[in-house]
């Protein structure tokens, strides 16, 4: 009797952990086939503020970590600010150009020196932020 136990608690186990990687993969191909959140994020040129970067990383194609990379920078890179989006998660980022040059994205306003741009990229200067401790990626 106690195999037979063990044997359907094995059994359910696997089926368990099947299903569930047949639901992972299924959310991650469906968000991975046309991500909405990487599309077209308008941003212009509002700001003439600047500030530094904090955190190296990749500033992005939008406004989302899993959007196309755009160009890495390191930590004290010399920012150029333009406006700021809020993604559908709540988080704040800030469109930006690296100084002397021409390369530009999207990076966490948490990885801002001075927390990013105060311009909306609506063209709405002080628009509401969150405070950083609600900024932190999921």
């Amino acid at each position: 009797m106690r195999k037979i136990g063990i044997a359907l608690c094995a059994a359910a186990l696997v089926t368990g952990v099947s299903t569930v990687q047949a639901n992972a993969s299924a959310t991650s191909s469906a968000a991975s086939a046309d991500d909405p959140y990487c599309g077209d994020w308008r941003h212009a040129n509002y700001d003439d503020s600047t500030g530094t970067v904090t955190k190296a990383g990749y500033m992005k194609a939008a406004p989302y970590n899993v959007c196309d990379r755009a160009s890495y920078v390191n930590v004290g890179t010399y920012l150029y600010y333009w406006c700021y989006a809020v993604n559908g998660y709540g988080h704040t980022w800030t469109y930006a150009r690296v100084a002397g040059t021409s390369k530009e994205g999207w990076l966490p306003d948490g990885y801002l020196s001075n927390g990013g741009s105060f311009w909306s990229c609506n063209g709405i200067a002080g628009g509401p932020k969150l405070p950083e401790s609600l900024m932190q990626e999921k």
